[in-house]
């Protein structure tokens, strides 16, 4: 049986608005890891295989997302221990 590990993405909560009319990409960001579902486990077939997401470097990074920098839910290099708050999704 074949399973994939999922780290969730959310949207952007608040007043962000998106769409075409308003030429604005939606921005999404990782839930945070407290969160009862930030993690959870689907099958392979039911997985979008392709998807380009851009940081959105004007609002940073941030370290409180997956406290822990050691974690099989983030392999970043060494020097790395943060996230980006959120992205963007090309459409």
């Amino acid at each position: 049986m074949e399973i994939l590990w999922v780290h969730w993405f959310g949207v952007e909560p608040g007043w962000y608005h998106s769409g075409f009319h308003l030429a604005r990409l939606p921005k999404i960001g990782f839930i945070k890891s407290l969160d009862e579902f930030t993690f959870t486990f689907l099958d392979p077939g039911q997985v979008i295989r392709g998807a380009h997401i851009m940081p959105a470097f004007s609002k940073g990074r941030i370290l409180t997302l997956l406290p822990a920098t050691k974690s099989v839910a983030r392999v970043l290099s060494p020097d790395e221990t943060d996230d980006w708050v959120n992205f963007y999704v090309n459409m």
